[in-house]
């Protein structure tokens, strides 16, 4: 799955949560680019117009997820091995998800609806009314996408919108714990502003694997909640 979507913004001597995932590590740029950068080209990312065509051109272009409460995936994150486990559905038909000892809210794309940091454990969640587009399906390379998002954390009274661009780089063959993988270099830029002079960016790469249903590798960072690096160590589905 994001699977891969996380951000907590200091200010006035407190620490504001601020999500952004998925969920959800140092990013990579293009696929001959420093690893440290993202893409040029998520500069000039547009909402997506002609995706059907693309998709269809390509065989391998991956389709949405297969979510289901019960599937389990353990990563390798911060300072070990924690689970990301689908917990439950909640009312509104959204997963509620235990990502790394961190309860969150997704739809059945991987996108956040709710958000808590995994850095700072302490701080209220994020929410959005629709879910912030961090992975948009079917995914196949060359396609990109925008969106502008309305977050809020009621805890903190703060609010804000921000610009999410994302391209789908290509398939790249990535080495993790749980194995060698074929998978799709996503990448990812979040302008993040908001009420108090709020103000990040956050990057992300992210290789997502159709046969897991989510990302097998998650590389993350922003200015304010760091640095989340995560690779897949097994993956336990529920019964299909």
């Amino acid at each position: 799955m994001r699977l891969l979507r996380d951000v907590f913004l200091v200010q006035c001597g407190y620490i504001v949560q601020f999500a952004v995932l998925i969920a959800l590590g140092c990013v990579g740029c293009g696929a001959n680019g420093d690893a440290n950068e993202p893409s040029a080209a998520l500069a000039n990312a547009t909402s997506v117009s002609g995706s059907s065509s693309g998709a269809s051109s390509d065989p391998e272009a991956v389709a949405a997820p297969d979510i289901r409460v019960g599937d389990v995936w353990t990563d390798r994150v911060l300072d070990g091995n924690r689970e990301f486990k689908v917990e439950s559905i909640n009312e509104d038909g959204y997963f509620v998800v235990d990502e790394w000892g961190n309860g969150i809210v997704t739809d059945n794309h991987w996108n956040l609806l709710t958000y808590r940091s995994v850095t700072f454990a302490n701080a209220p969640p994020t929410n959005w009314k629709k879910p912030l587009m961090w992975f948009k399906f079917p995914l196949f390379p060359g396609k990109t996408w925008a969106q502008n998002a309305h977050w809020e954390t009621p805890a903190d009274d703060v609010y804000g919108t921000e610009d999410v661009r994302g391209k789908v780089i290509g398939w790249e063959q990535v080495a993790v714990p749980a194995g060698t993988f074929k998978a799709l270099r996503v990448e990812l830029r979040d302008r993040i502003v908001g009420t108090g002079g709020v103000y990040d960016l956050v990057t992300l790469t992210y290789w997502y694997v159709r046969d897991v249903n989510r990302f097998v590798k998650y590389s993350y960072r922003s200015v304010y909640e760091g640095a989340v690096d995560a690779e897949m160590v097994s993956y336990k589905p529920v019964a299909r």
